[in-house]
């Protein structure tokens, strides 16, 4: 759980993938965006790190994610994910805190993948 214990990551054992829940209200959990895919074996463990904002995954074959969840980077994953630019119903669906204000005036941007480590064999 994230400090101030509103948002939990789990991991789905069978498909590489990890999502984000909302969890202000216990009873009516929301996912939070779309979930993330480090690999496609099984999750192992999901971590948060101290400051809420870094989100740390392993699997079974050995590869562990490295993700940065502040807002700047959730932008550069949407506009990485899609085929032009993020419109006004995308923004306030991911991004609800701040004003509209197109990031993706190109839509060439970086992979939605997290940092990845593979250990030597």
């Amino acid at each position: 759980m994230t400090p101030p214990e509103v948002v939990i990551a789990s991991g789905l054992s069978g498909n590489g993938t990890v999502s984000r829940w909302d969890m202000t209200d216990p009873d009516r959990p929301a996912p939070l965006g779309q979930p993330l895919t480090l690999t496609t074996g099984p999750v192992h463990t999901v971590t948060f790190a101290p400051d809420g904002h870094t989100l740390t995954v392993t699997s079974d074959d050995g590869v562990v994610g490295v993700w940065s969840l502040t807002v700047d980077e959730a932008i550069r994953r949407i506009c990485a994910g899609s085929t032009g630019a993020l419109g006004p119903q995308q923004w306030s669906r991911f991004i609800p805190q701040l004003p509209y204000a197109p990031p993706c005036p190109d839509s060439g941007g970086a992979g939605s993948l997290p940092q990845e480590f593979r250990p030597s064999r």
